[in-house]
């Protein structure tokens, strides 16, 4: 399942939404750089908890993605049904153009998704809450792992393609590179992140990345429907690919 437009798919959700990630982290960043104002090397302190905290919550993505994806394992075993590999694709397909919808216009497509873990995440907030303020390194670094299991729409949106997959290392990928997409915003400072925030915050840029999202959707949904057609399909889903790559990789 996690090909490269997948793999792209949650790379640009995650740079997209880095403005929602910000609004949902806020204020654990307000609390790094209170601990850090406590320590001897201000500066440091502050960027070394920050980098530790962003760090735990992007292995936090990866150890929910590798549950998803064990537990759609276990899914498309006990269905054992011959077509599921296409059924998943196109599943996979319909979810990006969700989550391109999602960018692009900020309407709640899968809140659902983000309700149904809000009680998994109540028994763990508390656990959370008692590691504030950090006061150490590994503290910061376990903060950012149960952090990582915060009910977000967006985060739940991938968490679902993770599920779709079926495998626990590809969904674990899937996950750390939605993670990887939202730590410019999440760590960098000053300037180059105001403008960053400010980027991504941009209608245009918004609407451009999610239309960008929703094409991969379209064509990823579309693959099996290619395949059945004939092989020949294949060299003109490889070169539409290629060319979807390389608008993603300009924008």
């Amino acid at each position: 399942m996690s090909d490269e437009l997948t793999l792209l798919t949650a790379l640009a959700a995650g740079v997209l939404g880095s403005t929602h990630c910000l609004g949902m982290c806020g204020g654990i960043a307000g609390a790094l750089g209170a601990s850090a104002r406590a320590a001897a090397d201000t500066r440091g302190g502050m960027l070394g908890l920050t980098v530790l905290f962003n760090l735990g919550r992007i292995i936090g993505y990866a150890i929910i993605g590798a549950i998803a994806g064990l537990v759609g394992a276990g899914i498309a075993a006990a269905v054992n049904v011959p077509l599921w590999a296409a059924l998943a694709r196109g599943i996979t397909g319909l979810l990006m153009v969700l989550i391109g919808l999602q960018i692009a216009f900020r309407w709640p497509l899968l809140r659902f998704v983000e309700q149904s873990g809000a009680r998994f995440w109540a028994r763990i907030a508390p656990l959370a809450k008692r590691l504030l303020p950090v006061r150490s390194a590994g503290g910061a670094l376990l903060l950012g792992i149960l952090w990582g299991w915060l009910p977000c729409g967006l985060v739940y949106s991938i968490l679902l393609l993770a599920l779709i997959g079926g495998d626990p290392l590809e969904s674990a990928t899937l996950m750390a590179m939605f993670g990887l997409g939202t730590l410019p915003a999440m760590t960098l400072t000053g300037l180059v992140a105001t403008r960053m925030k400010l980027a991504t915050a941009n209608p245009s840029v918004r609407l451009l990345g999610g239309f960008v999202l929703v094409a991969f959707g379209v064509w990823t949904a579309l693959g099996p429907l290619s395949h059945v057609a004939g092989g020949g399909e294949h060299h003109h889903h490889a070169a539409a690919t290629e060319a979807l790559q390389a608008a993603i990789v300009t924008f």
